[in-house]
């Protein structure tokens, strides 16, 4: 993780940022919108002159200016009358309909003030917030996304599991996968698809050792014993046994916390604390996920340390217990990391 330090930000057009995490705040430079602006088209009225006004009993405004829907609205006038309330007879403007101050427009400053801000460094740019800052004149954004290098051994089974790897970080980083003999290139991340248990003629980890260094090889949590991990390029690199549960509790507890901190993420992950319906089992000496699944106001544990396809297509949280831990005691109030995912980025 010393290696994970945040990528250099980047401007991209606001439509492509959706998902992104900010590298900076965004921020409303003026009042928004500047002036008053109409939000129907018909004619900008002074409200006090249509006091009463009724088709029985029409008013006529001293001053009666046409407007266009998001037009400015003229000084003097206060409240816009919609087009069929205007009535012209032999020349002569007749308004049949009150309106009160402030009515059918915007006043300025309404939507934000100056100084308002829309987007807070490092949280993920919702579809809404990218729309509203494209629309007060924030064209680009600074984001950070990662680049993630996806290489695996030429294998059939290393090569559908690292087309799933680049899938599951899609959303979160710029990736590009092939086998070990493609060139790395600029990636923040490397992430390297092996055999289904990392030996010494495994080729991921053969390309580890010759154009990085290895910092350790078999993990201290159980499904990823055979895990390696180091740097390319002074960028962090982990070697992963092509297994899916083996790759499912690498995104849990390696990937995701590699990719936040690229992407210098503030948000803190989605968690609920419920009780336990039954005790968790843990092995000491050996870091273990716990996976688990909501049962009415409770959680009820599914697998512990070794998960099973079942387990994992049917849990929504899942706890990491460290390796002093014997498990947790039936109706322990425990705080589960809650299994959701961000949507996947959109090419435009």
């Amino acid at each position: 993780m010393r290696f994970a330090g945040p990528v250099a930000p980047r401007s991209v057009p606001s439509a492509e940022t959706i998902g992104a995490i900010a590298a900076e705040d965004v921020v409303a430079a003026t009042a928004v919108p500047t002036t008053a602006v109409a939000l129907i088209a018909g004619h900008a009225v002074a409200s006090i002159e249509t006091v009463g006004a009724s088709p029985y009993a029409p008013a006529n405004p001293a001053r009666l200016v046409p407007v266009a829907a998001g037009a400015p609205i003229p000084d003097g006038c206060d409240a816009v009358v919609p087009a069929d309330a205007v009535t012209h007879d032999f020349g002569l403007a007749s308004v049949q309909q009150a309106v009160a101050p402030g009515e059918n427009l915007r006043r300025a400053g309404e939507d934000f003030a100056a100084g308002t801000r829309l987007v807070t460094a490092g949280t993920r740019i919702a579809p809404h917030l990218a729309l509203l800052a494209d629309a007060i004149g924030h064209a680009t954004l600074s984001i950070r996304r990662p680049r993630v290098a996806v290489r695996h051994a030429d294998a059939p089974e290393a090569s559908r599991s690292a087309r799933l790897v680049a899938a599951m970080v899609e959303a979160d980083a710029e990736t590009t996968i092939g086998t070990v003999d493609a060139p790395i290139g600029a990636a923040d991340l490397v992430l390297l698809v092996g055999n289904a248990e990392i030996g010494p003629e495994d080729a991921a980890l053969a390309l580890l050792d010759g154009t990085g260094r290895r910092l350790g090889h078999g993990a201290a949590l159980a499904g990823l014993e055979s895990l390696a991990w180091g740097t390319i390029a002074d960028r962090p690199a982990l070697v992963l046994p092509h297994r899916p549960e083996a790759i499912f509790a690498a995104r849990l507890t390696l990937i995701e916390p590699l990719l936040t901190a690229l992407a210098a993420a503030r948000e803190p992950p989605p968690t609920e604390t419920r009780p336990l319906t039954r005790k968790i089992v843990s092995q000491v000496g050996m870091s273990e996920i716990a996976l688990l699944a909501r049962d009415g106001s409770a959680w009820r544990p599914l697998a512990t340390g070794g998960l099973s396809w079942s387990a994992i297509a049917a849990a929504d949280a899942f706890v990491e217990l460290p390796p002093q831990s014997e498990g947790q005691a039936e109706g322990t109030l425990l705080t589960a990391r809650a299994l959701t995912f961000p949507p996947l980025r959109s090419t435009p």
